[in-house]
């Protein structure tokens, strides 16, 4: 009796078919939002076929549902929320599979005079609320220099 039931299982699991590489994409992209790099990483662990996953990834970018311009310049708008350096944010898009030449058309569009005010607000921020020295220390772990982050605190003495 059971292994009637445990045949008639097999074969209808036959006849659903698992995602294609386009549709998990979509279903993926629908919770996260990645980099292209990343994207290829993932369809290649759950082990689609290079063909499909090209394909897919062509029909991602011309809907314009996977755009690493885009992306780059949403982690960095987050980044300079959260009062990080340059060079934090070129490792933290490294990190997520952004290419370099990517990064560097990104973090120029950044507006000059708001990277510079940037670190005076951090300081700003915690000189009330820290001592100096651990100003220092967290500002150093947000990518900024020594020398900037001494001016930034003699200006605050």
């Amino acid at each position: 009796m059971i292994k009637p039931k445990l045949q008639q299982a097999k074969n209808k699991s036959k006849t659903f078919s698992r995602k294609s590489a386009f549709e998990w994409s979509l279903s993926y992209l629908d919770r996260w939002s990645i980099s292209k790099k990343h994207l290829l990483y993932k369809l290649i662990d759950k082990g689609y076929e290079k063909t499909d996953i090209d394909t897919s990834i062509a029909k991602l970018e011309k809907l314009k549902l996977i755009n690493d311009k885009e992306y780059a310049y949403q982690i960095i708008k987050s980044c300079l929320k959260k009062y990080k350096a340059k060079p934090f944010i070129e490792k933290k898009l490294l990190a997520k599979g952004i290419s370099r030449e990517t990064i560097y058309c990104s973090i120029t569009k950044i507006p000059t005079n708001e990277y510079n005010n940037l670190l005076h607000k951090f300081v700003q921020k915690y000189i009330n609320l820290l001592s100096k020295p651990a100003i220092y220390h967290k500002a150093l772990l947000y990518g900024w220099t020594s020398e900037q982050i001494i001016d930034e605190l003699n200006i605050f003495s």
